[in-house]
């Protein structure tokens, strides 16, 4: 993964969202089962808490129940490419995905 300079804060509320953007990645792909721990390296958990952050500061009305279910399985997403907070976070998971699989 490519190294980017990154000045944004965090929190546990920000990781939180990281690590079940992480979770929904990793069980989509059949990396893990639901009975499985799931891992969270800190490569990709914190670039993938602070893009997501980032995006959801920037449009707060898209978090609702199932938008990490539609990101992690790429489900009715191109709908926000044209927003460049997404564009960066679709580039991060793309590249964590390439990772995993």
């Amino acid at each position: 993964m490519d190294t980017f300079s990154i000045d944004y804060q965090i929190d546990s509320y920000d990781l939180h969202v990281g690590k079940q953007i992480m979770l929904g990645i990793q069980l989509d792909s059949d990396m893990i089962t639901r009975y499985d721990k799931a891992k969270y390296p800190k490569k990709w958990l914190y670039p993938i808490a602070i893009c997501a952050k980032r995006f959801l500061d920037a449009y707060p009305t898209v978090l609702h129940s199932e938008f990490i279910e539609q990101l992690t399985g790429g489900d009715d997403v191109d709908k926000y490419l044209d927003l460049p907070e997404f564009r960066l976070l679709d580039h991060v998971l793309d590249e964590y995905f390439i990772e995993i699989v």
